[in-house]
């Protein structure tokens, strides 16, 4: 005979009013039936939100909070070669800063905040970019980029702008292949570094280049053009096709709007921009389609912005030359930079201010003969 069975004939005999292990039995097995059916629906109900959850997509639910970044901290103040504004570019491990202006290239070991090298160029520095092994950097001047090797200190090739205008923006291909500088005229210029030749001259279709920046792959470059009064076609944000060497569609911004925009390419390819106005505003757009993901409040004017290799972070500048930090996917201010008191209005722009690759770090020129260099994330 089954256990329930014998439990049953025990409970029929049991007198009234005394609980018996039958009826112990029957309230065990309801319970659970209860949890079992409970978890199956569960299971269910999970097995069906789970991609959506982890997508993201399905609407109304919420993603788990992720921890926010730490407060940028001061870690070092540099005095550059003489007065004036500076263009800086972050080795690739973030340990050394080069800080160019005033005919002369600075090499900065910002753990110990010690110059380590000089390098003496015949003109003024307009921008400067390491290759991503670290063993070359690319300065522009008037009508021509030099190539320096890091290891002797000696000038390695000399390659032609082949335009009318300085190239003022200056990048490497993540495989170091290739070398682009976006110039004055709104001109693209594309060299091959192994052959020290220049490949190609392509037209953007918008103003003055102020910053621009490679995709992972190295197929295509994102440029934004800067304004207001370099060009009568206005500013705007264009995505250059290498391979076909031909322009995408452009992200047309109103003409002498005093818009400031930097660039960048997330992981996953899409080119963003980010434009800072004369209205109290920094509009962060999707290039690709063309699409404004958000727009960012700020208290005033906005004199200049720059943006992470991921477009993760964003710095901005207003009239009081004060720099604000802020987290693009929260849409969220991390607080002003702390220690930065430029005694006098500056521009910030791609050019005095850079990121890190890895966004750990920044690093902003004043335009007096400081540059100022700030851990963006927890040591």
């Amino acid at each position: 005979m089954r256990l329930e069975e014998r439990l049953k004939e025990a409970y029929e005999r049991t007198p009234p009013g005394q609980a018996g292990a039958y009826d112990r039995f029957l309230r065990l097995r309801a319970r659970s039936v209860r949890t079992v059916a409970a978890a199956a629906v569960l299971v269910l109900a999970l097995a069906g939100l789970g991609p959506r959850l982890l997508a993201g997509q399905d609407r109304g639910v919420v993603r788990p909070p992720q921890p926010a970044p730490a407060a940028p901290k001061l870690i070092a103040r540099l005095t550059a070669h003489g007065p004036g504004s500076h263009t800086l570019a972050f080795s690739p491990d973030g340990k050394t800063l080069a800080v160019a202006g005033n005919h002369r290239i600075t090499l900065w070991d910002l753990d110990r905040q010690t110059a380590i090298a000089r390098l003496d160029a015949a003109d003024a520095v307009a921008a400067v970019a390491f290759a991503p092994d670290g063993r070359t950097l690319a300065s522009s001047a008037y009508d021509r980029v030099v190539l320096w090797d890091l290891a002797s200190r000696a000038r390695r090739a000399t390659l032609p702008m082949g335009t009318f205008n300085i190239a003022g923006q200056l990048r490497f291909s993540p495989d170091g292949k290739f070398l682009a500088g976006g110039d004055g005229g709104g001109k693209l210029v594309l060299w091959d570094v192994a052959r020290r030749s220049r490949l190609a001259i392509l037209s953007t279709g918008i103003g003055s280049i102020n910053d621009l920046a490679f995709r992972a792959d190295g197929r295509s470059v994102v440029v934004g053009g800067s304004g207001p009064g370099y060009s009568g076609r206005g500013d705007g944000v264009a995505i250059i096709d290498l391979a076909r060497r031909r322009r995408l569609p452009a992200l047309r911004l109103p003409a002498g709007s005093g818009s400031y925009t930097a660039v960048a390419f997330r992981p996953d390819g899409t080119a963003l921009a980010a434009v800072g106005s004369l209205q109290h505003d920094i509009a962060v757009w999707d290039v690709t389609r063309r699409t404004r993901l958000a727009t960012l409040a700020t208290p005033s004017q906005v004199l200049g912005v720059v943006l992470s290799r991921d477009g993760g972070l964003l710095a901005a500048t207003n009239p009081r030359g004060e720099v604000t930090l802020w987290d693009v996917g929260r849409h969220a201010p991390l607080g002003p930079l702390p220690g930065f008191h430029p005694r006098r209005e500056f521009f910030l722009s791609p050019r005095t201010g850079t990121f890190t690759d890895d966004g750990g770090r920044l690093a902003i020129s004043d335009g007096t003969g400081s540059v100022f260099v700030w851990s963006t994330s927890n040591p």
